[in-house]
């Protein structure tokens, strides 16, 4: 239904259930995480009634359907990251579509609005038009993205890293 929209979730427990009901609609929801993690993560009761952060229902029930990040937003590169979270690049929608035709739409409106260079477009469009090309991209960027309420996975990326790791929990 939102899946065109992302939303950075930097709430504490307050604020979960709302961005689990936009990721529940299809909105791309990324939880932005202190190092360390959350503490809600440390909030009962949790699987098979061992404490751990990563066994948490309490933060599962409100966190599903996000991805998540641990980020240092105090530190220079933390600041970098969150400023490419809030304006994804048009990799990001390209990784939405199921044809070509709906990827080089993208890549067109993108141009557009000056989000892409003509060099950028003409080599994306290049690798899309190949056979297989589409499917590159989105194995290359991470998978497809395909936001709704059981086809999400739950991703968390280190702050060091420059890709977002499929965490599988």
């Amino acid at each position: 239904m939102l899946n065109s929209c992302r939303a950075l979730d930097l709430t504490d427990e307050n604020g979960f259930l709302c961005g689990k009901i936009l990721a529940d609609l299809g909105v791309d929801v990324i939880k932005v995480e202190k190092p360390g993690g959350d503490p809600s993560r440390r909030t009962g009761p949790c699987w098979a009634d061992i404490p751990h952060p990563e066994k948490s229902l309490y933060w599962f029930a409100y966190n599903s359907n996000k991805r998540g990040i641990t980020l240092n937003i105090e530190a220079n590169k933390g600041k970098e990251i969150l400023k490419e979270l809030v304006n994804p690049g048009v990799i990001d929608f390209i990784r939405r579509c199921k044809t070509k035709d709906e990827a080089i739409e993208i890549l067109d409106f993108c141009l557009k609005r000056g989000e892409i260079g003509r060099d950028d477009y003409e080599k994306y469009k290049s690798i899309i038009m190949q056979k297989g090309g589409l499917d590159k991209i989105i194995k290359e960027s991470g998978g497809r993205k395909d936001p709704g309420y059981f086809e999400r996975k739950y991703y968390k990326k280190d702050f060091n890293d420059q890709k977002f790791k499929n965490n599988n929990t």
